[in-house]
This record gives C-alpha cells, sequence and structure tokens, in this order.
C-alpha cells in the first residue's frame, strides 16, 4: 500500500474509527504500508497513523500534531503501530502540540497492545527531527517521544517483550529533539528515551522547515549499523534522483 504525496486531515470523531489513516493486518505475512513525501495533520482524537500492517516503512514526511477543535482533545498519538512487526522511519518531521485532556504524550508508540507473536519485529528510526510545540499535552503530564509496550526501554539495540520468546531489535539513532523539557525532569526512563548519537537542540537552531541551520554529523567512531549514504534524498519532485553523500542528524532533506 503506497501512500505518496497524501495529505491527510480532521479524519476520526468520538464514534467508530478515529484515527487520520487506518490500516488492518494483511493476510500476506509481507503486506507493507510504505508512506512517503506525505502530510498528515489534524485528527480528531484518534492518531494521525495508525497501523497494524506488518511492515511499515514512513520516509519524508510531516506528522503534525493539533490543538483541540471539534472536540476537548486533539489527536492522542502522532504513530502507533500497536502490533509491532517491522518499522522504519527515515526522514521525518513529527510535531507534537498541546492536544488536550483525554489524550496523550507519545510521538510514536510500538506493540503498545501486544506484540503479534506470528510476525517478525524490528525497529529502526533514523534521522528524524522531534518537535515539542508544548511540554505538556493537557497541561499537566509531560509530552515525550517513545512509548514502547508496558513502558520497556531499548537497551543494548534491543527491547524485550514477554509475549516473544526473543528480543526485537531495535535502532533509535541521529534524531533531532527539540523543545521537550530536559530529560533530568522526566519522571520516568522511558520518557527519557533518546536512542544513539541523539542531538537536543534549540528552537533558535532550527529553519523554518525544521531542518538543522548547522549540518550536524555523528561524532567520529559513533557510526549506526545501518546507514543513509546513498539513500535517496526526498527533496522536491524535480531533484527526486538524488542521494545523500555523507552522514547527518535530524531530518535533512
Amino acid at each position: 500500500m503506497l501512500l505518496d504525496q497524501v495529505e491527510l486531515y480532521e479524519n476520526g470523531g468520538a464514534n467508530g474509527p478515529a484515527h487520520n489513516l487506518y490500516v488492518g493486518e494483511g493476510a500476506d505475512p509481507n503486506f507493507t504500508v510504505h508512506m512517503v513525501n506525505s502530510w498528515s495533520h489534524d485528527a480528531v482524537i484518534g492518531h494521525l497513523f495508525k497501523s497494524r500492517a506488518q511492515v511499515n516503512i514512513l520516509e519524508g514526511n510531516y506528522f503534525q500534531g493539533g490543538l483541540p477543535r471539534k472536540f476537548p482533545q486533539a489527536e492522542n498519538w502522532l504513530i502507533d503501530i500497536p502490533n509491532g512487526g517491522r518499522l522504519t522511519m527515515r526522514n521525518n518531521i513529527l510535531v507534537k502540540n498541546k492536544s488536550g485532556p483525554g489524550s496523550n504524550g507519545a510521538s510514536v508508540t510500538f506493540a503498545v497492545e501486544g506484540p503479534d507473536a506470528a510476525r517478525a519485529h524490528s525497529v529502526d528510526i533514523q534521522n528524524n527531527t522531534f518537535v515539542a510545540f508544548t511540554k505538556t499535552y493537557d497541561g499537566e503530564r509531560a509530552v515525550w517521544p517513545f512509548f514502547f509496550r508496558k513502558s520497556a526501554v531499548p537497551a543494548n539495540g534491543s527491547v524485550m517483550f514477554a509475549e516473544l520468546p526473543s528480543p526485537v531489535p531495535v535502532m533509535v539513532a541521529k534524531n533531532v529533539f527539540v523543545g521537550y523539557l530536559p530529560q533530568t525532569y522526566q519522571p520516568n526512563a522511558w520518557m527519557n528515551y533518546r536512542g544513539d548519537m541523539a542531538l537536543t537542540v534549540a528552537f533558535s537552531e532550527l529553519n523554518l522547515d525544521f531542518s538543522l541551520v548547522t549540518k550536524m554529523e555523528p561524532r567520529p567512531g559513533l557510526k549506526a549499523t545501518a546507514t543513509n549514504i546513498g539513500r535517496p534524498a526526498y527533496s522536491h519532485a524535480a531533484r527526486g534522483g538524488l542521494t545523500r553523500r555523507k552522514e547527518t542528524i535530524g531530518a535533512v532533506d
């Protein structure tokens, strides 16, 4: 299932599937949802992207959390992969705003409804920019980037779920974080998780397109096992054949 240059907005509501996009699992164990060059914003009560597909690939998208409008809450989570599977996220902008009481503060959730033991699982989240336009989503509780089932915290390149016989490989690296409460203020370890080679910057260090004013590269000797060199640079359609020539931190295209 390919979504290319798609805008999703104001889907959801108080009754029925309340999400901008809600995809079920496929009969094919490799059923894949690939979303690229797209914009999801202003969901009503539900998530900006919810998928039970076995494989989800999100590249070069803008996930924009909103403010309450038709109901007391806006979206719940930005990205929800409730049954796990293979998740790849590259070069996305994810913005969390004050979504209101009854909502939630996470940007990306994985396997929160229980991982499906019949499928392969992996998490690969690299070169994205996470932005918080608010410190709290409801005036009281903090926003944070990642939430794994039962508040699990990845360590040493994997995360363990009780429902699975073996650890799930996790590569969260080279992402930029802006606007969140300092990690020393977060009350829980899972709220503090940022992965490897993370960069925290001020809003003044962002351009209007959320790219870094000063392009940053990973420190020498700290290379992730997966690389973005040679991968497509998701930029203007007229320049779609370009590829990256060096490693960078955050969403750069």
